[in-house]
């Protein structure tokens, strides 16, 4: 297997030095283009296209940064961590020889010094304690909130399920990570960052990318699906589900009734279970009868990965999933209603005593497998449905069946087929009140958002066969991997070159903060 990464490291960086000529040429004006360091096949043929740009753009260096420091590595290196990082530059031995050849000059990662040392303590003498976990989420440094990206980092990386801020071992995290933020704030402080290009928002892979923005540096987010231009005002991406409905409104009314059309069809194959999205449909259904309607409403909570961002679309009602589903529970108990409790397909074992620790306090609370089809959930009577902003809620909206979120600024937060409480209050009202709130989802509403999120807004920017690649709506492992410099080397073509190269041109051109289908070029 190492052979073959060798050699597709190779056949990638021959790529490289043919068709982008004078990315490596060496430029003397003064500033810096800053490139996320790692491993990741998809990411460098992004990154090559974005770096050529910007090289040409600003004609200066291109360094590459880790940015997976405190994630999966520490600040200070082991003896044999050094020797491979140092003998990796010199030598361009695999990620770090794709790297050079796509111009990088120099690889900055943060290192020990006692002037940041000595900042940090002096910090952490003079900070306030936090008070409760809000405090920790909404926590700015130098004005740049960073609480979030600590937060979801610490669930990640410890495999827990919420924070104690009192504990030791964060304490001596949240310092780690002031000594990371200061030496990320100073470098941008010294050095004249002309832009920035990452592969990650969240968990702390963000921090650098909103340091930049409180610098106003230029920074790009590439996918094989679309490509993001991030500003202090879209650190997130909860913000773009807003748009939806304005952007579809906008589209022909042919473009229309075939996105509606597509997603229909979409959407029925998935609750056949002839799609690979919507896993939860493609269990063995049981012959199960339909269960006889209940005076008391049947309310099911489904249930999230503990570790899994859950402030990835911006603040919940609730600082994480435990402390929702702890609320959950409490509030159950002032209520007669018929309570279930699905289990997510990525809980643990260990997950899974902790959920039965805290439903022990509702007994009332029934377990359901994540192996059950949902077919067969549905066909339990439940009507109500609580999630922070699972795929669940338009799923299961479509089916007629009432949703409510955690999470204002969840992917559906754009639509009324779900509900979105603004505060715990209101979530509360709308949980002892469940049959005033109870919705009749308009199944349109729920297409046109299906279509928008999973079908227009994504772009095919890179011109790919999806079909080699694409796993559903996602994307299988390959991408990532050695192997997808090979799929990608041999589908190339100059024409399809000449293309993407105007696309991202035409984007960076415009003033949206989002690659679209207007933005590219016909090939």
């Amino acid at each position: 297997m190492k052979f073959l990464n060798r050699n597709s490291n190779q056949i990638f960086q021959k790529h490289l030095k043919l068709n982008f000529p004078e990315i490596k040429k060496k430029n003397n004006k003064e500033g810096v283009i800053l490139v996320e360091f790692h491993a990741w096949a998809s990411h460098h043929i992004c990154y090559s296209y974005i770096i050529d740009f910007f090289k040409k753009k600003y004609s200066c260096k291109v360094s590459a940064y880790e940015g997976f420091t405190l994630i999966s590595s520490k600040i200070t290196q082991s003896p044999f961590q050094k020797l491979k990082w140092s003998l990796g530059q010199k030598l361009g031995i695999n990620n770090f020889g794709i790297y050079k050849q796509m111009g990088i000059e120099s690889f900055v990662r943060p290192e020990k010094a006692s002037s940041i040392d000595d900042k940090v303590a002096n910090f952490i003498k003079n900070k306030k304690s936090f008070k409760n976990n809000n405090d920790l989420i909404n926590f700015k440094l130098n004005n740049v909130w960073i609480g979030d990206l600590i937060y979801d980092t610490y669930l990640k990386v410890n495999n827990i399920p919420t924070i104690d801020v009192n504990d030791k071992n964060f304490q001596k995290f949240f310092s780690d990570v002031i000594y990371v933020f200061f030496y990320w704030f100073d470098f941008f402080k010294r050095n004249k960052v002309k832009a920035l290009i990452i592969s990650h928002s969240t968990y702390l892979y963000g921090m650098v990318m909103r340091i930049a923005n409180s610098f106003d540096v230029t920074v790009c987010k590439p996918t094989f699906n679309t490509i993001y231009k991030i500003k202090k005002k879209n650190y997130t991406i909860g913000d773009e589900f807003f748009t939806f409905k304005k952007k579809f409104n906008k589209l022909p009314m042919q473009v229309k009734e075939a996105g509606i059309s597509q997603s229909k069809k979409e959407i029925n194959m998935m609750i056949l279970g002839k799609r690979k999205f919507g896993l939860g449909y493609n269990f063995k259904k049981k012959k199960e009868p339909n269960k006889k309607k209940s005076k008391s409403p049947r309310v099911m909570i489904a249930m999230h990965n503990f570790y899994d961002s859950p402030h990835v679309f911006g603040k919940m009602l609730f600082p994480d999933f435990l402390i929702w589903l702890k609320h959950i529970v409490k509030i159950s108990l002032k209520t007669d209603y018929e309570w279930y409790l699905k289990i997510h397909p990525e809980n643990t074992k260990k997950d899974y005593s902790q959920i039965q620790s805290i439903i022990q306090k509702n007994k009332n609370v029934k377990l359901i497998s994540h192996k059950k089809n949902q077919n067969d959930i549905i066909k339990m009577g439940i009507e109500y449905v609580l999630t922070c902003f699972g795929s669940i809620g338009f799923e299961y909206a479509y089916r007629g069946i009432t949703v409510i979120n955690a999470c204002v600024r969840n992917p559906h937060a754009g639509y009324n087929f779900s509900h979105n409480p603004r505060s715990i209050k209101e979530f509360n009202n709308i949980i002892l009140n469940l049959q005033k709130y109870k919705l009749k989802p308009v199944k349109k509403e729920v297409l046109e958002y299906f279509f928008m999120r999973r079908f227009y807004l994504r772009c095919n920017w890179l011109l790919i066969n999806r079909n080699k690649i694409s796993d559903g709506f996602g994307w299988n492992k390959k991408i990532y991997r050695p192997e997808m410099y090979e799929l990608w080397v041999n589908s190339f073509d100059k024409r399809k070159h000449k293309a993407i190269i105007k696309t991202f041109k035409n984007f960076m051109q415009s003033n949206s903060s989002k690659l679209e289908k207007h933005h590219l070029s016909k090939h």
